[in-house]
């Protein structure tokens, strides 16, 4: 059979799989689970324990569900088992340690394993080019925390700004990706916000590259770090911190 022709049917077949209502329990997954990411990343034991809670809640429900949703994937029960594995291991961390900030760690594979399940079905959901770009931007950010001006050598500039490039790109596709308003659950009021949050994230790339070509050092490690905030802030969005 031609490769081609092979490669449109398995795209055909999964995509069949994926109906707007299993998407829109994706994205009621994604509302507890961004909360769990940031309280654990804060350290904030007492949210993070609400949090995971409402995790664990939506995980059952997607499971009892979906699970046997997508027969044609072979990989589809194992990424369900593996999100289920972190969740239980995060929830473990939690309730039985005041330091919940390891628990993050076991939380942020999870959205690495839904963003490849659903590109094995064609599926374009907004949440997973914010997961793209949050690799290189914490890169970035990681690459001069907690250092001094004397530790940001040539080497390590040029090494950012092919890291701000790539981030640059995926940015790019942020902007010019379609947007489900409905499906997201986005009034007029919050999509003007989004919008203002993707400007802001522009801004503060245009600004870390600024800083990359000039030879302030202090100033390439504050607009580094700056870029940061706006993302956060953006991807809390899609999160329900009520």
């Amino acid at each position: 059979m031609n490769k081609l022709l092979l490669f449109l049917m398995i795209g055909l077949t999964y995509t069949l799989a994926i109906d707007e209502t299993l998407l829109k329990d994706m994205v009621e997954f994604d509302k507890a689970y961004i909360p769990a990411l940031a309280f654990t990343t804060e350290g904030n034991a007492a949210k993070s324990n609400i949090a995971i809670t409402k995790v664990v809640l939506q995980w059952t429900d997607f499971v009892r569900k979906y699970k046997d949703a997508s027969p044609s994937d072979n990989q589809w029960a194992i990424d369900l088992d593996s999100v289920s594995h972190h969740i239980q291991k995060a929830k473990q961390i939690i309730l039985k340690n005041k330091d919940v900030v390891p628990a993050h760690e076991e939380l942020e594979p999870i959205r690495l394993t839904l963003k490849h399940l659903r590109e094995r079905h064609l599926v374009n959901y907004y949440i997973d080019l914010l997961t793209d770009f949050h690799a290189p931007m914490e890169g970035l950010v990681l690459s001069v925390k907690g250092k001094q001006i004397e530790e940001i050598t040539p080497e390590l500039i040029a090494t950012m700004s092919l890291t701000l490039q790539k981030a640059k790109v995926i940015w790019a596709e942020v902007e010019g990706a379609s947007f489900d308003a409905n499906l997201f659950g986005f009034d007029e009021t919050k999509q003007k916000s989004l919008a203002k949050k993707i400007q802001s994230e522009r801004e503060s790339l245009t600004q870390m590259e600024k800083a990359l070509l000039g030879d302030d050092k202090s100033l390439i490690i504050k607009s580094s770090l700056a870029i940061k905030p706006p993302f956060a802030q953006l991807f809390k969005m899609f999160g329900d911190f009520k």
